[in-house]
């Protein structure tokens, strides 16, 4: 039995309906644009007026909504919110579907180590991700340059991705960690959304904050800020690294849990 051809089989038609629904959204996000670029500014104006914590909530905080670059900001932070929940949910699910579906004895029966299981369940997951994020990169360019135009937005939007791919894979960690150390599989999986919704909210209090201070560091959310993309067209190295700390921590720890976890049969 090959896991990973059985796995990636069947995470293909949920990753279809996710990048389906991705495209809808961007591609009516951005149409929304093309016809309100004139009134922009008008926009910008009212929203000034707005009390912080709407701006905050709505994703307004520091983007220019009269520039594409600041409009599709708006609509990124959305994508990555769907990009982290999927991701999420995918490492939880991988892990525990067999415990779910009452198949773990017939799992590991078989002439493999937990370790290369869980490695093979993971590789999935990850490619699934850079499938997800190849998708959003040219489904955004190609969008972009369809109802605006704007110098050096190939730069931007690689920068963009790359921040939603870090990010959604470390939250597949976060998965894939609270399914081997929670021994009830759905509520290892209502835990890993409890956490992408407590530091989505975290966020909030970020952008509400005028100095977020150590709440930056607990919400993965805004280790990238579109704003601050938009105006470096990089990554934050400091950022970069404790994302990078943070998923070699999870990988180790879950390794760890599965190899000793008393599977349900």
């Amino acid at each position: 039995m090959n896991i990973f051809k059985k796995e990636l089989k069947s995470e293909l038609k949920p990753l279809f309906f996710w990048v389906m629904g991705l495209a809808f959204f961007v591609f009516a996000g951005l149409s929304e644009f093309s016809v309100m670029k004139d009134t922009t500014g008008d926009l910008n104006e009212v929203i000034n007026t707005m009390p912080k914590i709407l701006l905050a909530l709505f994703g307004f905080v520091n983007l220019d909504l009269a520039t594409i670059e600041g409009y599709f900001g708006i609509l990124f932070n959305y994508v990555i919110l769907m990009g982290i929940i999927y991701a999420a949910m995918m490492g939880s699910k991988l892990v525990a579907k067999e415990e779910l579906m009452r198949t773990s004895e017939f799992l590991l029966v078989k002439p493999r180590s937990r370790q290369s299981i869980l490695i093979s369940k993971i590789l999935v997951g990850i490619l699934m991700i850079t499938i997800f994020c190849a998708f959003t990169f040219a489904m955004s360019f190609f969008a972009i340059n369809m109802f605006s135009s704007a110098p050096g937005i190939v730069s931007l939007v690689i920068s963009e991705t790359l921040s939603m791919f870090i990010v959604m894979v470390l939250f597949f960690f976060v998965g894939v960690f609270t399914a081997t150390l929670v021994k009830k599989p759905r509520a290892a999986q209502k835990l890993t959304l409890g956490i992408v919704f407590f530091t989505y909210i975290l966020s909030i209090l970020h952008d509400m904050m005028d100095d977020p201070g150590i709440v930056r560091y607990l919400t993965p959310f805004r280790y990238f800020p579109i704003a601050e993309i938009i105006e470096t067209i990089r990554l934050n190295s400091q950022y970069l690294l404790l994302s990078v700390a943070l998923i070699i921590g999870l990988l180790a720890s879950s390794l760890r849990n599965y190899n000793s976890r008393d599977m349900s049969i």
